[in-house]
């Protein structure tokens, strides 16, 4: 697979982001908490992202190409919504409208507000037992939901081809790792595997994170990112395979930008092969000291 060129970058990743961010919510309103705070990410499925089965086993899906979140329950659809019709405010609301008809009935039982959001939100924030990474603001914004459709669908495909060759090279690793997921927050896919004194799988002890962020301060386009953690006292940096380079400014950490994946005839080849590379260049450098 070739990846493609992706065109008006910036309007679409905002209007993907934005659509997609509003199920960490609900997943953290509807689901237990989980170690490494695994109750919020999404999966990756080929159309784009989908949810965490819900306790009333509804499924909520980002379809890219579609252009649409699509609910289902049992695996049979209960509401589509065209999100090019919708801000991101108004297209929570109205998956918040649908949802307190069955996921979210007992939730709101007793609402008598304006906003579910806000209700939601402000709910979630005075529940010490659940983490909120999000605030209000973060899923409010009232600007129209525009993006091209075509590097919409084309970005679904570059996000599950990167979860196939992500998937390919831990298919030779052993030990601990948690899943490949997507987080709201920062629209990123990634997966960490656990040094071996670290069988606990604390994501505060020693853990090398392989992933992939659409975009972050310094970077406007996509691009693969690895680093370990924590990086021992006397660490020096070793040498990479090209196009890997070290990135020192915002973290510190292995990249290897958008266009230098682009340029591969099989870009999930290359993923599968240069993250095996990495992983026997950074695991001798991996430190149990925290």
């Amino acid at each position: 697979m070739k990846f493609p060129q992706l065109n008006d970058w910036e309007n679409t990743s905002r209007a993907l982001h934005q659509a997609s961010m509003i199920l960490a919510p609900i997943q953290n309103v509807l689901l237990e908490p989980r170690k490494n705070y695994l109750n919020l990410p999404m999966f990756i499925e080929p159309t784009g992202l989908r949810s965490l089965e819900l306790p009333q086993s509804g499924v909520i899906h980002v379809d890219y190409k579609a252009g649409a979140l699509v609910y289902k329950r049992k695996g049979a659809e209960v509401a589509r919504i065209k999100y090019t019709d919708y801000t991101q405010a108004t297209l929570f609301e109205t998956l918040l409208e649908i949802l307190k008809r069955d996921e979210l009935a007992a939730f709101y039982a007793d609402f008598s507000g304006a906003s579910l959001t806000e209700d939601l939100i402000t709910r979630l924030h005075a529940d010490e037992t659940r983490t909120a990474f999000l605030k209000l603001e973060d899923v409010t914004y009232d600007e129209p939901l525009e993006y091209n459709p075509q590097t919409a669908s084309d970005y679904a495909d570059v996000l599950y081809g990167v979860f196939t060759g992500v998937a390919r090279f831990r298919g030779y690793l052993t030990g601990h790792m948690s899943p490949i997921v997507v987080w709201a927050e920062h629209f990123d896919l990634s997966t960490l595997w656990f040094h071996p004194d670290n069988a606990a799988m604390d994501d505060g002890k020693a853990h090398i994170n392989f992933g992939f962020a659409p975009f972050s301060d310094g970077f406007e386009q996509p691009y693969l990112y690895v680093y370990i953690y924590p990086y021992p006292d006397d660490f020096t940096a070793p040498e990479l395979p090209a196009p890997a380079v070290w990135n020192r400014e915002g973290f510190r950490g292995i990249v290897v930008r958008y266009p230098d994946l682009m340029v591969q005839d099989d870009a999930v080849q290359f993923i599968e092969a240069l993250y095996l590379q990495l992983f026997d260049i950074l695991m001798p450098h991996l430190s149990t000291d925290v």
